[in-house]
């Protein structure tokens, strides 16, 4: 699938909400070349050949790999600018979309909370007659000359795309398959997803929703991939895409699962560092992502990052797939701060984005922002940002906040000052959330900080939380794309399967592995020898509602692999919720197969030849968070400084893509591989 790259670079371009940034690994030459511009929000295909222009890597140099992170998918859906989709299922279950599940969100007697809008309207939701039992067996025939009236009718003339769900087609797709030809039939051009495809799983309504979001997604996805490969078509380029599971695959697999890109931004920078991780010597981080938009955390427990099976684009409108467990907040550059109703300071979630973003970016924000707040007070200078993409204007931002200040009685330093604070305390929340509240303690962590932004307040944040480390990587303001090199091709198929574990015949179940390794492997366009394929089983306690996924080791199914199964799930509902149930039966609910191939990664060595004090840029007057005065805090070039010599705080350590700030009583420490170990130092 994947060409060498020896002929050319290798290439990953991340498209955020306020940057696009760019990544240019040579292996040859082991050089790395890193450019950040302003998203292009009207046209990311665009901004892509934007941001290449701007690289300057010849084009002759960019026939290796080519690997596109896009948030495409998940602006679609927060934006409501999805396709006009129709949803076709089995009489009788067309409301599955507006019933839900039963359960609220916090708090739960909450007399105001309203369950969010169906994906669907009620109107473009229909039903034929049709049904397989719960063993997979046809009830009801497939009424095709009825579903065939229903897709001439002129409900069908607005529809963009089509989800299928017919009930039990995870046990026997044959239904939904032969709806699927039909509709190409009778409304050609017309994309459409089907359940038994997408989300093979027991669970009427997850499986409902899942297969009406990739549905939903087909036809935007479709057209900026192809836009972007016609964009990319004389790179002679093999283009591979993001996925929120932390691998890569191809444009095509893309275009036919689109809900795979779905919350796959921050997927880069967590398999970045995981593997930064494995170099430094670190196995348990929690990342901390702050870019122009957002705030996204995840939690890497002994060298892996977490993963859940299901996510949400709000509450009660799940997915299901295997994804990176990120938490994600509006707490990024481009937050806006403002005065609520009873005059206190609130800061986000709406953001400023690319355009116009934040005030002292002179592109016409006048709304204060995070970035402006850093300005203010000094931790930002009065040149460029995004190695000379953006001139800052330090005025405008103290015109920004001055609006703030006036109404709340206070100067912009304390204003902006208390912006910081605001957003560092809901940073801390999201942080606790990702590791207290699931069981890990975040003082056995290193944060792993990066984002343009991230590394200004990260070792205020671990102080904060109790944290032994800070680790602020190089290109921290570009390292999701720099992760994306090293992403493994990554593929998964998951089957639905009951039956006792102790009372499973091992040949049928290996004979279900086998269709499933048979399946997973036709992801890849091209045969392969280098696929690793790793199974799954989801198992639990007999009466459970929700099942833990367990990988298989020992081969071919066999009842040894079958009770060594147990013990590893019996360990690992243990882990996971502090008790377990040897005695008790276990089930099996599904299995799993994942494909992946692995990629080489950069290596990265610090050029940085220079002492601390050769490397001093400047002197500036900056008012630290918290700190009740300005003090005067030295400048450095990062990226001068020679590797093994360490920087005592209060001190600003700038670079072309990123800020970072060692406050008083710590210090930071250049690593090897370009990274800053920024830890407290010892009181005496």
């Amino acid at each position: 699938m994947t060409r060498s790259s020896t002929h050319g670079a290798a290439v990953a371009v991340d498209i955020g909400g306020t940057f696009t940034d760019l990544v240019a690994y040579e292996s040859a030459t082991n050089s790395l070349r890193v450019t950040k511009v302003l998203t292009d929000v009207a046209d990311r295909a665009r901004g892509v050949a934007h941001v290449i222009g701007a690289s300057g890597v010849p084009a002759d140099q960019l026939r290796g790999e080519f690997i596109h992170g896009t948030t495409a998918a998940t602006n679609a859906v927060i934006e409501g600018t999805t396709a006009r989709t129709a949803l076709i299922t089995t009489q009788g279950f067309r409301d599955a979309l507006e019933l839900m599940r039963g359960d609220r969100p916090l708090p739960v007697y909450d007399v105001n909370w309203l369950k969010p809008d169906p994906l669907i309207p009620r109107r473009l939701r229909f039903e034929v007659s049709e049904r397989l039992a719960a063993d997979g067996t046809v009830v009801q025939p497939l009424d095709e000359d009825q579903l065939r009236e229903l897709l001439r009718s002129d409900q069908f003339d607005e529809v963009q795309a089509v989800a299928v769900c017919f009930l039990h087609s995870f046990l026997d797709g044959r239904h939904e398959r032969r709806a699927a030809e039909i509709i190409a039939e009778e409304r050609p051009g017309v994309p459409v997803s089907i359940s038994c495809e997408v989300d093979p799983e027991v669970r009427e309504y997850e499986r409902t929703s899942t297969v009406t979001l990739d549905a939903m997604l087909k036809p935007m996805m479709s057209s900026y991939l192809r836009r972007l490969e016609r964009t990319l078509e004389a790179l002679d380029a093999e283009v591979l895409v993001m996925l929120a599971n932390a691998g890569v695959l191809s444009i095509r697999a893309a275009v036919e699962r689109p809900l795979l890109t779905l919350h796959s931004g921050p997927a880069g920078g967590v398999v970045g560092a995981a593997t930064l991780g494995r170099i430094l010597g670190r196995s348990n981080l929690i990342t901390a992502d702050m870019g122009g938009t957002s705030f996204d955390v995840c939690a890497i427990v002994d060298g892996r990052p977490r993963f859940r099976n299901e996510g949400h684009i709000r509450w009660g409108i799940p997915f299901r797939m295997g994804l990176v467990d990120v938490g994600t907040i509006g707490a990024g550059g481009g937050t806006i701060g403002w005065i609520d109703d009873g005059g206190l300071l609130r800061v986000g979630p709406r953001s400023a984005g690319a355009d116009p973003g934040p005030a002292c970016y002179g592109r016409g924000g006048t709304e204060p922002t995070v970035t402006d707040a850093f300005s203010v007070l000094g931790y930002l200078g009065s040149g460029h940002l995004a190695g000379g993409e953006i001139e800052l204007h330090p005025e405008l931002a103290r015109d920004a906040i001055a609006g703030l200040a006036a109404r709340v009685g206070r100067s912009r330093e304390y204003v902006a000052d208390g912006m910081l604070q605001i957003a560092i305390a809901h940073m801390a929340g999201e942080i606790r959330k990702n590791s207290i509240e699931r069981g890990d303690d975040p003082r056995e962590f290193s944060l792993f900080s990066f984002g343009g932004a991230g590394a200004m307040v990260a070792s205020l944040l671990a102080r904060m939380l109790g944290m032994r480390e800070v680790i602020v990587p190089p290109f921290a303001g570009a390292f999701s794309a720099l992760g994306m090199l090293g992403a493994e091709l990554r593929c998964q198929v998951r089957r639905t399967l009951y039956g006792r574990l102790d009372q499973l015949d091992p040949p049928a179940v290996e004979a279900a592995f086998r269709e499933a390794e048979a399946a997973v492997l036709r992801e890849f366009p091209n045969p392969r020898d280098d696929v690793r394929l790793d199974r799954e089983m989801s198992l639990r306690y007999v009466g459970q509602r929700h099942e833990l996924h367990v990988p298989l080791t020992g081969g071919r199914a066999s009842v040894e692999v079958f009770d060594r199964a147990r013990l590893d799930f019996d360990r690992l509902h243990r882990v996971t919720f502090e008790h377990d149930r040897p005695a008790d039966p276990v089930e099996l609910r599904g299995i799993a197969v994942t494909a992946t191939v692995v990629r080489p990664v950069p290596a990265l060595r610090h050029a940085g030849a220079g002492s601390v004090s050769a490397s001093l840029r400047e002197r500036r007057q900056v008012l630290l968070t918290g700190e009740a005065s300005a003090t005067e805090v030295p400048v450095y070039d990062r990226v001068s400084i020679a590797a093994g010599l360490t920087v005592d705080g209060p001190a600003i350590l700038e670079s072309a893509d990123a800020t970072v700030v060692v406050y008083p009583a710590q210090s930071a420490v250049v690593h090897e591989t370009g990274s800053l170990l920024i830890t407290e130092l010892a009181s005496s």
